[in-house]
């Protein structure tokens, strides 16, 4: 359920609530009595809320935040974070330039699937961690051929972070690329 407000063209702000509750998950129900066996059992729930908010203080300037918050049972289901929050920025400059700069915040959590066993826990989580990440693009048109077109550079990690999405399974720090999208 959610609610979405314009205020103008200055900005816009989007409020939603969700729910979702799961079941019928397969674990492995060890005996008494012998064999073990496959049954639909597991069952989880989430709570959440999210706001974001979009702003238009300027023609060429778009501002962005948002805000998630879970809460999850059992507390260790696996990718679902507490609280994941997002920022950032889309600058068109000097005619044909164009900045982007996006961040994004994400407390620990569990990863990994839970082992498929009746009241098994899952152990494997991640630490938190924040990400910056930009863009800075050069766009342009070639009259007479119907085409358009940016060449970019582009640097995710810009804080050098260390992250995982899955226990000792790091992920890259500072990383670069150039580019070019054309469109026809």
């Amino acid at each position: 359920v959610g609610i979405r407000h314009r205020f103008g063209k200055l900005a816009m702000a989007d409020l939603t609530f969700f729910y979702d509750d799961g079941k019928d998950r397969y674990v492995v129900v060890p005996p008494p009595p012998p064999p073990p066996v496959y049954e639909n059992v597991e069952e989880y729930e989430i709570k959440g809320v999210e706001a974001s908010l979009a702003l238009y203080p300027f023609k060429n300037l778009a501002l962005f935040g948002g805000l998630t918050y879970l809460d999850t049972d059992p507390s260790d289901l696996p990718y679902a974070p507490e609280i994941t929050a997002s920022a950032g920025l889309n600058w068109r400059f000097l005619e044909r330039f164009k900045l982007s700069v996006d961040s994004q915040y994400v407390s620990d959590f569990f990863a990994v699937s839970q082992a498929r066993r009746l009241n098994a826990e899952n152990t494997d989580e991640v630490d938190n961690y924040f990400l910056v990440n930009a863009k800075l693009a050069y766009l342009f048109e070639v009259h007479g051929w119907g085409m358009a077109g940016e060449v970019f550079v582009a640097g995710e990690n810009l804080t050098d972070a260390d992250y995982e999405y899955r226990p000792d399974y790091p992920m890259p720090g500072i990383s670069g690329m150039v580019g070019a999208q054309l469109r026809f």
